[in-house]
């Protein structure tokens, strides 16, 4: 039969991951981007430092699904056949050492390249492609996609049409589109009979009701984050720890981020989507009510800067200005809200919810439930995680399993 000819739609972190592991596996793999080059958000990634997995992310731990939005389930089932731990053996035989960082408020382990630069892993990918005679053609617009009778694919392009026994799709979401990431495929992916669901904004910043943040610009203050959302007959909290970053653009933070996704569901379906900040979050509420009396008592005129020794001192005079009491100033600092109306739109966003449902894709494989030798990984299909290595951790086991499959199967 010869070599099996496998097509990727897609130079991001999850098609080269594809590619690699599709061409190791004896494939003759060609990969087809519309943008000039390969990992365009793979760059930016982790401000251009690349914070590639996190320890968390180990086979039987059971915490893989906790760090995941959309279907937890496929993200896990993947993750389950190519961990962290393989993810950073893979990455250290390609010539990248590997450091580990923690942060306050997160028991997570983040992972980066030694040399702290997100070019690492991508030079490191390419030259694993090149070394496996992949081969990459970049500027190339896919107009359809076609079975024959013989169950091999055709993919029509504005560079000719492409042959292939499988065909994986690894398009990426709407988050950053400057990045290549806009759906442009997904009217093709449709004509194959799959389903959509429209992209969200995810890992992204909170924008609440114009002027509420005009006198806070510039604040950062550690904070517990709650996300309220209130249907017709519930209400859910989400919550999250950490920096609190708020300016005239809104709310934001890596807490706040990691919430984003449920505002953005929210907000789509029309709910009221209400923020609140609870400060000094390592007292208890009867610490800070007896910290808010001790001040008050050394300063009985109440001044603006009241708070100041514990807040910063643009969100002592906010809190001040709007406390009549004492009993008032601890409310808010262990209550202030703010009405969300909108998220960040992709532009500004790391990852976005959405896309292919996963009950349509075998997570064994990642392949097709409708069309076989058809495959999917990557943040196109309805999966997307928190900050801290996860996104990328997915897009890398999504793709080794999809690549793995498209090879041998």
């Amino acid at each position: 039969m010869g070599e099996k000819k496998v097509v990727i739609i897609g130079a991001g972190a999850s098609g080269l991951m594809a590619a690699v592991t599709a061409a190791r596996n004896g494939a003759l793999v060609t990969v087809l981007e519309h943008m000039e080059s390969a990992g365009k958000k793979l760059l930016l990634t982790g401000s251009g430092k690349c914070n590639f997995t996190n320890r968390l992310l180990l086979r039987g731990s059971g915490r893989i699904k906790e760090h995941y939005h959309g279907d937890p389930d496929l993200a896990a089932s993947v993750i389950e056949r190519f961990d962290a731990e393989d993810c950073i053996r893979f990455f250290r035989e390609l010539g990248v050492e590997s450091v580990n960082r923690s942060y306050p408020y997160d028991d997570g382990i983040y992972v980066y390249p030694a040399s702290m630069e997100s070019r690492s892993i991508l030079r490191a990918l390419l030259s694993e492609c090149e070394r496996l005679s992949v081969s990459f053609v970049y500027n190339c617009h896919i107009s359809s996609v076609n079975e024959s009778s013989d169950g091999r694919w055709g993919i029509h392009t504005d560079l000719g049409t492409f042959d292939a026994d499988s065909l994986i799709f690894a398009v990426g979401s709407n988050a950053a589109p400057r990045t290549g990431s806009d759906s442009s495929i997904y009217p093709v992916i449709k004509s194959l009979g799959h389903g959509f669901m429209p992209f969200l904004p995810a890992l992204c910043g909170l924008r609440p009701e114009a002027g509420a943040l005009d006198e806070l610009k510039g604040v950062r203050a550690e904070a517990i984050v709650g996300l309220h959302v209130y249907s017709d007959n519930d209400m859910m909290l989400y919550q999250s720890r950490g920096e609190v970053q708020l300016s005239s653009e809104g709310i934001s933070g890596v807490c706040v981020m990691d919430l984003s996704g449920h505002a953005s569901l929210s907000l789509k379906r029309g709910y009221d989507t209400i923020l609140s900040l609870r400060f000094l979050p390592w007292l208890s509420d009867e610490e800070l009510k007896a910290y808010v009396k001790r001040q008050y008592e050394s300063h009985p005129d109440g001044p603006l800067d009241l708070l100041s020794g514990s807040l910063p001192l643009r969100l002592s005079e906010y809190i001040m200005r709007r406390s009549g009491s004492m009993e008032q100033t601890a409310e808010l600092l262990r209550d202030l809200r703010f009405r969300i109306k909108k998220t960040a739109d992709f532009e500004h966003s790391q990852a976005a919810g959405g896309g292919i449902p996963a009950h349509e894709i075998d997570s064994s494989t990642m392949g097709s439930k409708l069309k076989k030798g058809i495959y999917f990984c990557g943040e196109m299909v309805d999966v997307d995680g928190c900050c801290g290595g996860y996104n990328l951790q997915y897009a890398w086991s999504s793709g080794y399993v999809a690549g793995m499959a498209a090879a041998v199967i």
